[in-house]
């Protein structure tokens, strides 16, 4: 799966216009700007298309967040907020004001909502354990005998509540993720 810079550097056609209009919206009315995410997140979340006439004027402005919501949902690893605030302002013609104002609403959305982009922002990784073994038989596997890695890890959330998660990745899929742990460690470390 793509990164998110990755997705964003890829976007559809008329996303530089969008970012242009959300920058001049984001300087007349900031509130205008998050009723439009709100609305926008509702559209992702629900997997459904709601063109209003009473927002055609803002269409354009609708699918340019849209865009980065998915990107935000599609990407492997999943970003974090200020990995993502980055990325937009490095990337695209969105103005760091344009992409605050987007972004802390995303924020506020995401932790009403069960989604990814919720988990990525609360809780606390913890118990984190990992075992190698080696595919035995497997309908999905093409090459028996290649080893994998089984993760399991717990998530505490911010209400205490604990979350279990387990996978198994290929090798490659780990060393990609140890990698990616790692760049986060030495990110929080320079904050």
């Amino acid at each position: 799966m793509p990164t998110f810079e990755q997705l964003i550097l890829s976007p559809p056609s008329g996303f530089v216009a969008s970012c242009l209009e959300i920058n001049d919206l984001a300087q007349k009315n900031e509130g205008k700007i998050q009723e439009i995410v709100r609305d926008a997140w509702k559209e992702v979340q629900s997997s459904s298309s709601s063109n209003n006439v009473a927002d055609a004027d803002f269409l354009n402005i609708k699918r340019g967040i849209i865009t980065v919501i998915r990107a935000m949902k599609s990407a492997n690893p999943a970003p974090s907020i200020s990995a993502t605030a980055k990325a937009l302002v490095a990337s695209t013609l969105l103005t760091q004001s344009s992409v605050e104002v987007i972004l802390l609403q995303i924020k506020e959305l995401s932790k009403s909502a069960d989604s990814e982009v919720s988990t990525l922002l609360t809780g606390k990784l913890s118990n984190f354990q990992w075992k190698i073994g080696v595919a035995m038989a497997s309908n999905t596997c093409k090459n028996l005998f290649d080893p994998y890695v089984s993760i399991r890890f717990d998530v505490v959330e911010d209400d205490g509540t604990i979350n279990a998660h387990t996978a198994e990745l290929s090798f490659d899929q780990f060393r990609d993720l140890k990698s990616s742990l790692e760049k986060a460690a030495r990110a929080m470390d320079s904050i």
